[in-house]
Formats: C-alpha cells, sequence, structure tokens
C-alpha cells in the first residue's frame, strides 16, 4: 500500500521559537514544512502549498497582504493566521482570507483550523501523532534562506508577465 503525498505547508513566522513549534507539530501529522522568516522568504519559497499558517506583523509586510497576493497567485489554497498582532483592523481584513487565531491559544488550534482543508492529512484531536508511518513518510522541513529569495524574485517576476 502507497502512503499518500503529504500535503505541503508554508509557515510564515519572524520569531524563529514560534515558527519551529508550528513546524514540529505539522510535520508530527505528517506535511512537509517550508518555513520563511519574512514576506521576501515566502515568496521565494514558491509555490504548490496546500496550506499556509501566516503572522499578521512580520519584518518587512503585512501578512494580510501577503495572504491576498499568495492566494492570487495560487502559490497557496488555505490560510490559516496565527498571530499576536492587537490590531483589530488587520485581524478583521486578515479573517477575508482564513481563520485568525491569536499566539495565545495552543498551536493545537492553528492545527484544527487546517483539519477542513480538503487534501489534508487526518488529524487526531487524540494523540499528536496517531497515524503509523514508514520511515519514508516524506514529511520532511524546509528553511528558504536569504540567498534563496533571488531564485524566488524571478519566479515571481515571470509570473507576473504572463
Amino acid at each position: 500500500m502507497t502512503l499518500p503525498a503529504p500535503t505541503r505547508a508554508l509557515i510564515v513566522e519572524d520569531d524563529p521559537v514560534v515558527g519551529r513549534s508550528i513546524a514540529r507539530r505539522l510535520l508530527r501529522e505528517g506535511y512537509t514544512v517550508s518555513l520563511a522568516q519574512s514576506c521576501r522568504a515566502a515568496r521565494a519559497s514558491g509555490r504548490g502549498f496546500q496550506v499556509a499558517v501566516l503572522d499578521l506583523d512580520l519584518p518587512d509586510g503585512n501578512g494580510a497582504d501577503l495572504a491576498d497576493e499568495l492566494l492570487r497567485l495560487g502559490a497557496v489554497h488555505h490560510l490559516v493566521f496565527y498571530t499576536g498582532s492587537l490590531d483589530a483592523a488587520e485581524r478583521q481584513r486578515a479573517q477575508r482570507f482564513g481563520a485568525v487565531i491569536d499566539k495565545a491559544r495552543e498551536v493545537e488550534e492553528v492545527v484544527a483550523a487546517l483539519e477542513p482543508f480538503p487534501t489534508a492529512p487526518p488529524i487526531s484531536h487524540m494523540a499528536p501523532a496517531p497515524r503509523p508511518r514508514s520511515s519514508g513518510s516524506g514529511a520532511r522541513l524546509n528553511r528558504v534562506r536569504p540567498e534563496d529569495e533571488a531564485v524566488g524574485e524571478s519566479i515571481a517576476s515571470k509570473s507576473s508577465r504572463r
């Protein structure tokens, strides 16, 4: 029996501790995770993500603006915001794109908000990693580094010319 291909997830979080925490949790569920710490790095990560977890306050832009861009480009299909932003207008704007979860809440709520996505792997509320996995489950973490950003920008500029 062949295991289904893992769901690709993009995490855009400038706080490395929070980003790693979300990434670890999604990796345990079998997601393939790309972790970016800025809007620029998120753009460099490419396309083909089924889900994304975004912060609203990023060092080089706003998560809601990034969400709008990623959705328009077809880079991601389903978004969840995990944020500590106190800006009520930005939080309300972000709700047009996906669920908004406060960082005071547990990461489990982020995972639960991803669950309705139709191609996401099954997620259990009972245990962190309920599904049996072979050593080759396909789950992995990709970090988007600043040197990768130039490649992503050239891809984005080519796609915007179409």
